[in-house]
Order: structure tokens, then sequence, then C-alpha cells
């Protein structure tokens, strides 16, 4: 990754304005050419995934039924059981694009993918920020270094809300698209539009969250190594124990706040079937206490930033 490069001196002269530190930590931001390849990466995998979309689904409602009976037929062959047994319909996937079933799962996807990599960029300058003493010259002139933090943290965050409007965007309209050729719009509504159109405000809050929390992270360890050594034991060990042993904490990780906040509709009351198996809803949060409690932590690693940088001596 190239650094940006720091500003001279005698650019940074005087204590300059919010606006002022505003307009260089954009500049900040472009001169990095790790921005520069996420800003064509996310829109160009929102294409191909849309494209996925559109290659495996069709309307040939007839070779789907044949394929199913094919697999019936195999499995009635196979072991030896009764046909009127086996019902044509669990064999049976309708290759058609379902819009308003599958464009949520959709959003989840694209919200999920466009939140990684926000926090790869976010922690990837931020830790860069100080490996490449960009952030020192800045301190020289500007001694209340949370200003600083706060600037670098918009911007990004700001980065992170544009990026999504356009991943979310390309991933709708080819939903669309493929729906329109290759499926359905049976069920579209004015509510279900609205439902749709929060979810990916939703979305585009939590992927600006994890923007700031990635870039928070790394101005308060000084590093862009930290930061993703630290999410990898998260994820692989500490979500593992959640999971295993403090259920009650599992609706609060990560890897469960993100997809629960791109929900279209809050979590159905629990249900329980005739054979006794029931579903808790408390497993999951509603979408916008989920989209907000990703804020919040962001907002936690943001306040511990600043404790973090407040008192540190520039080296």
């Amino acid at each position: 990754m190239t650094h940006p490069s720091p500003p001279s001196p005698a650019v940074v002269r005087g204590a300059p304005s919010a606006g002022r530190l505003l307009s260089v930590s954009v500049q900040w931001l472009r001169s990095a050419r790790v921005f520069g390849i996420t800003a064509v990466i996310a829109p160009l995998l929102a294409l191909c995934y849309g494209g996925f979309l559109w290659l495996t689904h069709n309307t040939d409602l007839a070779a789907a039924h044949a394929a199913a009976e094919r697999r019936r037929g195999d499995l009635i062959a196979r072991m030896g059981v009764d046909a009127s047994l086996v019902d044509p319909d669990q064999f049976y996937t309708d290759p058609r694009y379902l819009l308003t079933d599958a464009l949520p799962d959709d959003l989840t996807v694209a919200t999920s993918v466009t939140a990684c990599i926000l926090f790869i960029l976010g922690a990837s300058l931020g830790g860069a920020d100080w490996q490449s003493r960009s952030a020192n010259v800045w301190i020289l002139a500007e001694p209340r270094r949370h200003r600083l933090l706060v600037a670098r943290v918009a911007v990004i965050a700001l980065a992170g809300v544009l990026l999504s409007v356009v991943v979310l965007a390309i991933v709708g309209a080819a939903a669309l698209v493929t729906a329109a050729t290759r499926g359905t719009t049976d069920g579209v509504t004015a509510a279900w539009l609205a439902d749709v159109l929060q979810a990916a405000l939703r979305g585009t809050l939590v992927v600006a969250a994890l923007g700031a929390l990635g870039t928070s992270f790394g101005w308060a360890a000084r590093s862009a190594v930290v930061p993703f050594a630290t999410v990898f034991v998260y994820v692989l060990f500490a979500e593992a124990v959640v999971r295993n042993s403090l259920t009650a904490l599992r609706p609060w990780t990560l890897t469960v706040l993100i997809p629960s906040a791109t929900e279209l509709k809050p979590p159905a009351p629990a249900t329980c079937t005739a054979d006794g198996l029931c579903e808790d809803a408390s497993a999951v949060l509603a979408p916008w206490p989920a989209a907000l409690a990703v804020t919040a932590l962001a907002v936690v690693l943001l306040a511990a930033a600043w404790l973090l940088v407040r008192r540190r001596e520039v080296r």
C-alpha cells in the first residue's frame, strides 16, 4: 500500500481551521492508492454480482420442472421407495428471480461486503497516517489532535456513504433488470419499496460506521496491522465463544448485527411448530436497533482513540 504523502511544514504553518482540516483530509484520502483501488473494486464487484444474478436465473419453468422430476426419479430408483410418498415439489426450485424475496438478501450481501471494505480502508489509512508521519506533521501545526482525528474519521465515513450509495444502486438496478427479464416483480408495492429504501439507508449507515470504526482503530493503535489482527481473533475466537457459551450476547455480535440491520422487517415473534420446534425471535435485534448498535460501537472506538492520542507525544 502506498502511504498518503505527508504535507510540508510550510503548508500547515499556523493552526488550520476545521474547514481546512477537512479539505486536506479529503486530499489525504484521494492521494492514497488504496482508496483509488477501493473506489474501482467495490463498484466492479457490484457489477459482477449483478451479472451473476442475471446469469443464474431464467424463466424456463418447464425445464425446471423436468429437472425436478429427474431428481425425484433418481431418488426413487436409488432408495426404492413408493413414488406416491415422494412429493415432487420438494425437488423443484423456481428459476426465476423473485424480486420481493431475493432483493433483501442481495442488499444484505452488498452491505456486508462494502462494510468490510470500508473497515479495511479506514484501518489501513488510519494506521498509515502515523506510519508515514503525516499525522505528526499536522499535529505540529494543530496541537489539538482531536480535530485532526475527527476530520479523518468524518472523511472516511463520508466516503463510506458515497461508496455504499453507488454499490447499492448498482445491485438494486441489476436486481430490477433481472426481475424484469428473468423473473417477476409480483408483490412490489409502495410499502415494500419504502421498506427497501429504509434497509438501504440502514446499510449505508452501517458502512459509514464500519469505516469510522476502522479509522479510529488505526489511529488508536498507530498501526494498520493491529486492527486486522484484532478483528481476526475476534471473529475466529470471540464470536465462537459467544455462539457456543454466551448465547445471550449473540444478537450483539458484528456478524449478526450487520445482516440484522438490512432486514426489511423486525423479527417475527417466537413461533412453534406442531412437533415442538420453536424459533427464538430474540436471537437477533430489530433492524434499526441493530444499525444503531453498530454506529454506537463506532462512536465508542472513536472515543477510545480520542483518549489514547490525547497524551501521546509526537515521535
